[in-house]
């Protein structure tokens, strides 16, 4: 008895797997694997598990038609015949074809409009292409004419703006140049820097008095 329950349940288990193999290799574009309400036809089942199948044993699995809707716009592959297929792929070819060619002759129009936008543009820079001999003199001509323009009055000299005192001449106030600010240092033996580099080593001579100063 244990061995007919147990065999009794290994023949359901196989059924069970046949028929769920079956059912997951319908396929959902095949009008004749599916009813009405998209369900897995008995029919198609049953051919390939090579036994009768009930609704019950298939609705185990709530296997339902999964079927893709067309695009708006979009013909189905459904609805073409093989020789409206191979048309329609070969007006599409066709189509492929005249475009690569309008893109050839664009390519080649603006490859000679660039060529041509070269050319114009070296012209005009031609017009404007100096030499630096040419340069210099315009140079000297326009220097010329100003100062005869100024020597007749006719154009005023131009300002120039006047130099800062340097830090020496500020710091002391005493006027004149930096030769003349190191002179004054020179004749300070008391003061950091007074020497010139050939009296290193030489004791420094006594300061003299304010009055001899």
């Amino acid at each position: 008895m244990a061995d007919f329950i147990h065999e009794r349940q290994a023949s359901i288990a196989n059924r069970f797997s046949i028929v769920r193999d079956a059912i997951s290799r319908l396929d959902d574009r095949h009008d004749k694997s599916w009813d009405d309400d998209g369900l897995p036809s008995l029919g198609a089942v049953s051919a390939m598990t090579s036994f009768e199948v009930s609704r019950e044993e298939l609705n185990k699995f709530d296997r339902r038609r999964r079927v893709q809707e067309p695009l708006p716009g979009k013909m189905n592959d459904t609805d073409l015949t093989p020789d409206e297929a191979a048309a329609a792929f070969d007006e599409a070819e066709l189509a492929l074809a005249e475009s690569r060619e309008r893109l050839r002759v664009a390519s080649l129009a603006v490859r000679d409009t660039r060529d041509a936008l070269g050319r114009a543009e070296s012209a005009w820079k031609k017009q404007f292409s100096v030499t630096p001999e040419e340069n210099a003199r315009q140079y000297i001509a326009s220097q010329i004419e100003t100062r005869r323009k100024i020597a007749t009055g006719e154009v005023a000299p131009a300002e120039r703006p006047r130099l800062a005192d340097s830090y020496i001449d500020r710091s002391h106030g005493l006027g004149g140049t930096g030769d003349d600010f190191a002179r004054r240092r020179m004749r300070h033996g008391s003061s950091r820097g007074a020497f010139p580099q050939s009296s290193r080593g030489f004791p420094a001579p006594a300061p003299k008095p304010p009055s001899e100063q």
